[in-house]
């Protein structure tokens, strides 16, 4: 089994400097892409599963078809 850990994009906050915590702060233009990027990378390493918060920031890369 392997395990891979990534972290949400970046966020508004995150550009500031701030710590997002559990507060639902949407993804930058520049986050998107990193999403976009990571999805694809999951797609090339045959991921089947992602369990993920509930934050708009980390579901948006399951709503990139990656699973």
């Amino acid at each position: 089994m392997q395990l891979f850990v990534a972290r949400h994009g970046q966020t508004e906050w995150n550009a500031q400097g701030r710590v997002i915590g559990r507060t639902d702060i949407p993804l930058t233009e520049v986050g998107h892409a990193q999403a976009e990027g990571l999805a694809e990378r999951a797609k090339q390493a045959g991921i089947e599963i992602i369990i993920s918060s509930p934050i708009s920031a980390v579901v948006v890369l399951e709503c990139i078809n990656v699973v």
